[in-house]
């Protein structure tokens, strides 16, 4: 029913959401290894953006990295 699987860093506390096999494999005690291209940055469990210059996941009321400036 549209199940969807997070993993929290343990470096910054930023939450990412996971492809669903990949996930599924966690769960039943499977031990992965995840690739950046796994991960999908989230905010409060939406998709959120991430700049292009720094890749700091973004609120979508930004025009401009809080982080670096850049226009997104």
């Amino acid at each position: 029913w549209n199940k969807h699987y997070f993993v929290r860093s343990t470096c910054c506390g930023s939450v990412w959401e996971i492809p669903k096999e990949k996930g599924e494999a966690i769960a039943q005690g499977e031990n992965i290894t995840l690739t950046n291209d796994d991960l999908t940055p989230t905010m409060f469990g939406r998709r959120a953006r991430v700049c292009p210059g720094c890749s700091t996941v973004v609120e979508g009321s930004f025009k401009f990295c809080p982080h670096c400036g850049r226009e997104l």
